[in-house]
């Protein structure tokens, strides 16, 4: 018998994962599951990655083993007869042999497991054998301005607010009914006070980058230059960490610190930066 997979499809930026979390953490759902299972996918798909962190989630060690049929068979002994609910966040490919492999060892556990899956692609939920697709649609253009302008006319007075109103609807105009793009967007005009910062934003040629997720990029782009430069490069250099990692905040700063990114009292740098792992 089949464990139920619930894919969750949509463009980037609609609200798939938030969508998931929001299941995730939901108390009567934690209460019906024995275990709760939370892994993001890299792309490529790392396989032995994802069946590690799956094994993790049901012991305190993982056995240092790399073959990915040796970890299927600890998931088994692990999974059996547990009620489980697995999330496979943002995935975008796989390989269908190995899906099945995996799904194959899943299936030891209780009839009563679930996996919920977010995609971009509906060729990736048809090839995981979705059995319930839920397509996400992007949002009507009056609640896309509701989201927007809650967020960016948060703390004005309501002369700002009606100065500011039709520039603010051809900019939430441009964030193609996504709501991530709208919240972006939002946050980055929240502090801008001037008509002319706002029209920079609107004018910004990011708005005509032609992408995939066109409507999502630009906010996120025109957010991230708007940053101070030391604040950009701490961001940045993010970049190094793998999709997914779980970062520690005090480990980073000290990472930024060992770079040179962040300036500290000369009596002070050379205990912080030597306590850099």
């Amino acid at each position: 018998m089949s464990l139920p997979i619930i894919s969750i499809v949509g463009t980037g930026g609609i609200g798939k994962t938030t969508l998931a979390r929001l299941v995730f953490n939901e108390v009567k759902v934690d209460a019906h599951f024995d275990k709760r299972i939370w892994v993001c996918f890299s792309d490529p798909v790392d396989e032995i990655r994802v069946a590690k962190a799956i094994l993790e989630s049901f012991r305190d060690v993982v056995p240092a083993v790399a073959a990915f049929d040796t970890l299927l068979r600890h998931i088994e002994k692990s999974v059996k007869g547990k009620k489980f609910l697995l999330v496979l966040d943002d995935v975008w490919s796989g390989n269908p042999t190995k899906w099945e492999e995996l799904v194959s060892t899943l299936k030891f556990g209780s009839p009563e497991s679930r996996i919920l899956v977010t995609t971009r692609k509906e060729d990736v939920a048809k090839m995981m054998r979705t059995t319930s697709m839920i397509l996400l649609g992007k949002l009507p253009d009056n609640d896309c301005w509701s989201l927007f302008s809650q967020i960016a006319f948060s703390g004005r007075t309501t002369e700002e607010c009606q100065k500011l109103t039709d520039i603010g609807r051809m900019i939430a105009d441009k964030c193609n009914g996504l709501p991530l793009a709208a919240k972006t967007s939002g946050s980055l005009l929240s502090l801008k006070t001037t008509m002319e910062q706002w029209k920079t934003v609107l004018d910004s040629e990011i708005w005509k980058v032609e992408d995939v997720e066109k409507g999502l990029l630009p906010p996120l782009v025109i957010s991230y230059f708007d940053l101070p430069s030391i604040v950009r490069r701490c961001f940045s250099y993010c970049a190094i960490f793998p999709k997914g990692y779980e970062i520690n905040k005090d480990h980073l700063i000290k990472l930024w610190m060992a770079q040179g990114y962040l300036k500290t009292p000369q009596k002070h740098k050379e205990v912080e930066t030597s306590e850099v792992p």
